[in-house]
């Protein structure tokens, strides 16, 4: 179950107030070895896919764009993992508590990752679980959509 706004807490999720953060990626109930490995499929099969795509002519560009988002999604993959550990570890997570525990985290992990085997599959992991929480944002549930009237106020 993911956290999402509700329309009647829309207030007060716009103030500027560490304590109403709503963490997308943060499941109470998620099965830490099926989301590992549902991401090790994703990172796997992800480019295979997009190389058979690029095998026709009309495929070239959309495997091309798959490639291009691929490569982006590994790219912040690893800070995206970290932060989800992060705000794991607190009860009521807020900014500046998961900022300080993922730069902290970032930098054990930049320690972790020179060690020669360890490393490799520490990061991998760390690939794995961050690319499929990049994946389940998309997949999320969809929020109910508020609808904002703009207009000009006449006295």
């Amino acid at each position: 179950s993911y956290d999402l706004i509700e329309k009647e807490d829309l207030f007060n999720y716009t103030k500027n107030d560490d304590s109403n953060l709503v963490f997308i990626l943060n499941d109470e109930n998620e099965n830490y070895f099926a989301s590992l490995m549902i991401g090790m499929l994703y990172v796997i099969i992800t480019p295979l896919v997009a190389i058979l795509i690029m095998l026709t002519i009309v495929g070239l560009p959309i495997g091309l764009l798959l490639l291009f988002l691929y490569i982006l999604a590994l790219l912040i993959s690893v800070p995206a993992a970290i932060v989800v550990i992060a705000q794991k570890a607190f009860k009521e997570p807020t900014v500046i508590k998961v900022v300080l525990l993922a730069a902290v985290l970032i930098a054990v992990f930049n320690g972790v990752l020179l060690v020669p085997f360890l490393g490799g599959l520490i990061e991998f992991l760390l690939h794995s679980y961050g690319f499929y929480k990049i994946v389940s944002i998309f997949k999320a549930p969809k929020k109910e959509k508020v609808e904002v009237v703009t207009g000009t106020i006449v006295e």
